[in-house]
């Protein structure tokens, strides 16, 4: 499981971002909270959920552990799925 990764923020837009560690780029889903708050050829550190489904592996990504915190309570409702319960966590935010 990835738990961190740290590199160069090549590209983001659209709830995901392009983090290139080593002239590898991993594509991470992330907020537009994170996104808003990184700069395009920035070094960043982000806490990363790995997320592994039978149709591939998905990386969320955070700059701070209490967005993952909220995160990983999102995605603890059962019959919701995980997509929905990011974009709706990102509504909310912007509403508190």
């Amino acid at each position: 499981m990835i738990a961190r990764l740290s590199g160069r923020f090549d590209s983001g837009g659209d709830g995901q971002a392009v983090i290139d560690v080593g002239g590898v780029g991993y594509l991470v889903f992330c907020s537009a909270r994170t996104l808003a708050r990184m700069e395009p050829g920035e070094t960043v550190a982000l806490l990363i959920e790995t997320q592994v489904r039978d149709d591939g592996i998905n990386l969320y990504g955070f700059l701070d552990a209490a967005e993952r915190h909220w995160f990983r309570l999102l995605i603890g409702i059962q019959g919701s799925g995980r997509r929905w319960r990011w974009r709706s966590r990102v509504s909310l935010r912007r509403r508190i």
